[in-house]
């Protein structure tokens, strides 16, 4: 098959291209014989472009966008510094929801920042530059009333004040009981652990649709001992082990371990 060709930095790439069924043109791209070199984009069947990536030598580049069908940007990455890149991604209606640096291997570096729909600060995460989270974290409600409050130590998180709602805190001076909703592909995922001296102790349980998912045992913030997971019926799926925050082993009821 001929195709038409073009130039990416110097180099001569075939441009591929494939359609929707009502005939619109659904992706294109470019490539040498053998990989992607140059562009790679996908279009919504009114024309607009949906995403495009750039790709060298079939790697892709730090360029990656993508838009809503109103035009708007959904997301996009950029280069920030050498090996470091600025993430984020926007609301349809343009206001921006999240904020995020990452290096090369995609660990978040130096702050990540979320925003309500409002416009309102949402959450506020900083990081050292090898990864580590590092001092205070907030997260607030969509009016700027504080939510969540707490500090990380040697990477963990101590959690100082939470409120479920404005009118009902569930975590005072370090004490209480913290609430866990998962959000985004997990959202049917919830749990809930005491909080003693900031960090979990005792049991947090994990639930599924309501359903009793699994239960971890924490002593001073990390895992500890045997953990149990359920099947939706009820029983038991398996046992995980752990020894301060470390997975040991993990093995099926009457069965060996793995």
């Amino acid at each position: 098959m001929n195709y038409e060709k073009t130039t990416f930095e110097g180099k001569e790439v075939e441009i591929h291209r494939n359609f929707h069924s009502d005939g619109s043109l659904n992706s294109e791209w470019t490539q040498t014989t053998y990989e992607l070199h140059g562009f790679q984009r996908k279009f919504y069947p009114n024309g607009k472009l949906k995403e495009e990536q750039i790709y060298r030598n079939g790697k892709k580049t730090e360029h990656d966008i993508s838009f809503y069908e109103n035009g708007n940007i959904k997301s996009e990455t950029v280069l920030f510094n050498k090996e470091e890149f600025k993430k984020s991604s926007y609301f349809e209606n343009g206001q921006i929801q999240h904020e995020a640096i990452t290096n090369s291997e995609g660990k978040t570096i130096y702050y990540n920042k979320s925003w309500h729909q409002n416009g309102m600060l949402a959450s506020n995460h900083e990081y050292t530059s090898t990864g580590d989270p590092i001092g205070k974290f907030i997260h607030y409600f969509d009016d700027g009333f504080i939510q969540t409050e707490g500090e990380y130590v040697n990477g963990e998180p101590h959690y100082h004040n939470v409120y479920l709602t404005k009118d009902n805190q569930t975590i005072k001076k370090g004490e209480g009981i913290l609430y866990s909703d998962f959000g985004g592909r997990m959202a049917d995922l919830k749990s809930e652990c005491s909080i003693r001296e900031g960090v979990r102790n005792g049991v947090s349980k994990t639930y599924k649709d309501g359903i009793l998912k699994s239960e971890v045992f924490y002593i001073n913030g990390k895992a500890e001992g045997k953990s149990i997971e359920y099947k939706p019926d009820g029983s038991i799926e398996a046992f995980a082990y752990f020894e301060n925050g470390i997975f040991t082993k993990r093995e099926k009821p009457n069965k060996k371990s793995s």
